[in-house]
């Protein structure tokens, strides 16, 4: 059926520039099995193959980045490791199951290794961005912070400042210290500085002590508002 338009209604948008061979996020979330962006300026589409395309999306939403697989041992390496945690997590929870009826819906705490398994699910082995593919190449590329104007609203000493820039410069960095040499104040500094440049930041653990200490202090100086509690079942529906 033929729909038609008023030509004051219609605006046509020239192909610009054309992308092959890329993985491409929408929102964030990797957009299968699209590999090809057509780029119009204000608005791209998303194509893979001959026929298959994309309606228009805001240019603003898409993210692109080259595909660059991991080598084949790496492949199996990865591979192995989200069968290995798929495993253990069946095993627990069959282990687990008579205990976790007693506890409450919303209570209820998944495995670390159940979380894993689900985390690896998200996660695109060909993106170079991330830390788990500089790890398994053993090699990254640091990120460019020189232009950045970095801030330190915590307050920091000579040696906390250096940790801020080194873990806002590589893809993955590891700051150790006895208690009480200032590594909550460092986090608190790498956190304002990743949501002054429109990020989102994830504060884990394996203990809830150390989260809720993160979160105690960003509240002292109102930023709860900026945080979302999403350690169990309960607190996720709450805040969605």
């Amino acid at each position: 059926r033929v729909f038609r338009y008023r030509k004051e209604h219609v605006v046509c948008y020239p192909l610009l520039a054309t992308r092959r061979q890329v993985r491409i996020y929408k929102d964030g979330t990797l957009q299968e099995p699209y590999d090809t962006l057509f780029d119009y300026g204000k608005y791209v589409r998303l194509g893979a193959g001959e026929g298959l395309r994309s309606p228009a999306i805001e240019k603003s939403r898409i993210e692109a980045v080259d595909a660059q697989p991991l080598p084949a041992d790496k492949e199996r390496l990865l591979s192995y490791f989200a069968e290995v945690l798929a495993a253990k997590a069946s095993l627990e929870s069959e282990t687990d199951t008579e205990a976790a009826e007693e506890v409450p819906e919303g209570e209820k705490k998944s495995s670390i290794a159940a979380l894993l398994a689900e985390t690896m699910q998200r996660i695109d082995p060909q993106d170079p961005r991330t830390a788990l593919y500089a790890y398994l190449n053993g090699r990254t590329a640091a990120c460019d912070v020189d232009n950045v104007a970095l801030v330190y609203p915590f307050g920091c000493n000579a040696s906390q400042k250096l940790a801020v820039q080194r873990a806002l410069g590589n893809r993955v960095s590891v700051v150790e210290g006895p208690p009480g040499t200032g590594k909550t104040q460092t986090i608190l500094n790498i956190v304002a500085n990743l949501l002054m440049q429109g990020k989102t930041v994830g504060v884990v653990s394996n203990n809830n002590a150390a989260v809720d200490n993160v979160r105690d202090k960003l509240s002292k100086y109102e930023y709860g508002a900026l945080m979302a509690e999403l350690g169990n079942r309960t607190r996720r529906q709450a805040f969605f």
